[in-house]
């Protein structure tokens, strides 16, 4: 599912942070980012005089007995910016009234008074968001509700929160993490879009991605860990894996925190250009017939390799992603008409396509991405 912008389809392309200064507003422009986090008249207007849009967080998950009064008001005061895009609920809304301070929480440990407690601020939280959505939507009819939550957000609440929504979101941030310290490996950040999907299957889902370092961001806690900032590999397979799994908007968050000029902002900004360039294509339901496996006569695959056809008119957008951290040999099938057209790379690749068996093989590296122009 797409966010629709006037009717048109839009896939966001989005920062948490406001460029630095004037060239990284043209740089950001340039490269393709469209939407921006505001939160006054004024931050609208900024982002609106250099061509890009913005959304609001607003107290959407109103308490018991706040007749929403002030939120209408609120959105009143600003619904009729041109720049504004997307009303989003308080970020991990659903999180911050879960969460205790215990990563994992072990719900079998809790006491029936503990249980019955957080059962009532859930219920509390459902209701809250109902009506403070309703208000929004009577206020300023058309305009979509996101709400962001955390990856480990209970998703039996998200999904009764799910008819408030438009849009469901959450962040994950796999990069330079101890692996003792979180299981957050970045190949499985495929697999927990999914579990959103499934759980609000008629919201769109936009993924909140990494760009910042953790010492950086959380010295006090992250000091020890080894620290730095993705990769331009590790920006692309994430963000790709994200599109990959369904995701239809795409946010950085942290920079902030990013001493500039620095040759990270480089590398965002060239995935974010790459982006740029082909996610008209992924609007369209892929090609049938393409099917790709990891070839038996070298490592099988765990995560899974896939080959993913986009068409836009007379032109093809091909996408070979490798879940696994591994190497695998990817065999594909049904590529010769794409193969014909031309294949030209948007993106440095790793090796060649070579004939086989009815179709091709080529090595990925682990966590390889390889984004093809067709026709």
């Amino acid at each position: 599912m797409f966010y629709r912008k006037d009717g048109t389809k839009v896939f966001p392309i989005g920062m948490y942070s406001f460029p630095a200064n004037d060239a990284e507003w043209t740089l950001w422009r340039e490269a393709g980012v469209n939407l921006l986090r505001c939160g006054t008249r004024g931050q609208l207007d900024e982002a609106w005089s250099h061509g890009m849009f913005g959304w609001v967080s607003v107290p959407i998950v109103l308490a018991p007995g706040d007749d929403g009064k002030a939120l209408a008001t609120l959105i009143d005061s600003l619904k009729d910016h041109p720049a504004l895009a997307v009303w989003e609920a308080p970020d991990e809304a659903i999180w911050n009234a879960w969460y205790d301070g215990r990563i994992p929480r072990r719900l079998w440990t809790d006491s029936p008074e503990e249980i019955a407690g957080k059962n009532r601020k859930m219920d509390e939280l459902v209701d809250g968001l109902a009506r403070g959505a309703a208000i929004v939507r009577e206020r300023d009819p058309g305009r979509s509700i996101w709400l962001n939550e955390a990856v480990l957000s209970p998703l039996d609440i998200v999904a009764r929160c799910a008819g408030s929504l438009d849009i469901i979101g959450f962040d994950y941030y796999a990069s330079g993490i101890p692996e003792d310290n979180f299981a957050w490996p970045m190949q499985l950040m495929g697999r927990d879009i999914d579990r959103f999907r499934a759980a609000a299957p008629n919201c769109a889902v936009w993924m909140i991605e990494q760009a910042f370092s953790y010492p950086d961001l959380l010295p006090q806690y992250c000091s020890h860990f080894p620290g730095g900032t993705p990769s331009r590999d590790e920006l692309r397979f994430m963000a790709w894996q994200a599109i990959h799994h369904g995701t239809t908007g795409l946010f950085w968050y942290g920079l902030h925190k990013v001493q500039r000029p620095t040759p990270f902002m480089d590398d965002l900004m060239a995935v974010v250009s790459e982006l740029r360039r082909t996610v008209d294509f992924v609007q369209n339901g892929p090609v049938p017939g393409i099917a790709a496996e990891a070839h038996h006569s070298w490592r099988p695959s765990i995560m899974g390799c896939s080959c993913t056809v986009w068409r836009l008119g007379d032109r093809m957008l091909v996408l070979m992603i490798n879940e696994d951290a591994h190497s695998v040999d990817m065999h594909i099938r049904g590529l010769d008409d794409v193969v014909r057209r031309g294949l030209v790379p948007v993106n440095e690749p790793s090796a060649d396509l070579t004939p086989l068996d009815g179709g091709y093989i080529t090595p990925m590296r682990g966590h390889e991405v390889r984004l093809y122009l067709a026709g």
